[in-house]
C-alpha cells in the first residue's frame, strides 16, 4: 500500500484513504497481522504477497495516551509484484460493513509511473461508497518529480466529486536526506496548497 514514506504526495489516494466503518487501509491502527511472501531470501522483492490482519480500535503511543480496545473487523490484502509493476486486491469486513478494492502500479520506463486504485464500500453511516484514484508520476531528473492525480468519489446521499491533486517534489541534495514537496488539492469551491519538508534517514 502507498504510504507517506514512499508516496510523492502527502495526501493518500481517496480510494485508499476513504475507508468505511472508521477503518482505512492507510490508517496506523494497532492490530495483529500474519504475512506470507513466496520469495523469502531472494535477490529481489518480486513475488506474491499475502497479508491477513485484525485491526484493533484505539492507538499506541510512547506515553499514557495509549488506548487499546477490541478487534475492529478483519483486513486482507494480496498482490503480485514484478519490478515496479504490481497488481493486488484488498478487502475489509466487520458486522455488515465492507470494503473491497483493486490496486495496480505500472512503470512505463519513460520516466513515468502509474498508480490506479478502485474501491467499493458500505457502512451504516456512509451507505454505499465508490472511489477511483488515478495517479501519474513523472521524474524528468533524479532530484525532481511531478505528480498528478485525479480523484472520483461518491457516496449515497452525497454529491459526486471529481477533483485533481498536483504535487512537485524536490530533493535539494544529492543524498536524499531532505525532501521538499508542494501539493495542491482543488475541490469544488475549495482549494488547499501546502508545502512540506521531510528529513529522511
Amino acid at each position: 500500500m502507498p504510504s507517506a514514506i514512499n508516496s510523492l504526495t502527502q495526501s493518500m489516494p481517496a480510494a485508499l484513504a476513504g475507508g468505511v466503518d472508521a477503518f482505512s487501509p492507510t490508517d496506523s491502527n494497532p492490530g495483529i497481522r500474519l504475512e506470507y511472501f513466496n520469495n523469502q531470501g531472494g535477490k529481489t522483492a518480486d513475488g506474491d504477497y499475502l497479508s491477513v490482519g485484525v485491526p484493533f480500535s484505539g492507538h499506541l503511543t510512547f506515553n499514557s495516551d495509549s488506548r487499546l480496545y477490541g478487534p475492529h473487523g478483519v483486513f486482507v490484502q494480496g498482490f503480485r509484484r514484478h519490478g515496479a509493476t504490481s497488481l493486488g486486491l484488498f478487502g475489509y469486513d466487520r458486522d455488515g460493513s465492507n470494503l473491497e478494492g483493486i490496486i495496480g502500479t505500472q512503470d512505463l520506463r519513460l520516466d513515468l509511473a502509474l498508480l490506479g486504485v478502485a474501491a467499493l464500500g458500505h457502512d451504516v453511516t456512509l451507505g454505499n461508497t465508490r472511489n477511483l484514484s488515478l495517479e501519474v508520476n513523472y521524474v524528468p531528473l533524479a532530484q525532481v518529480a511531478v505528480t498528478a492525480r485525479l480523484e472520483a468519489t461518491s457516496a449515497d446521499g452525497e454529491q459526486n466529486m471529481l477533483y485533481p491533486v498536483a504535487a512537485l517534489t524536490y530533493y535539494p541534495f544529492r543524498q536524499s536526506v531532505i525532501r521538499l514537496t508542494g501539493e495542491t488539492i482543488q475541490q469544488k469551491g475549495s482549494r488547499s496548497t501546502t508545502v512540506y519538508a521531510f528529513v529522511q534517514f
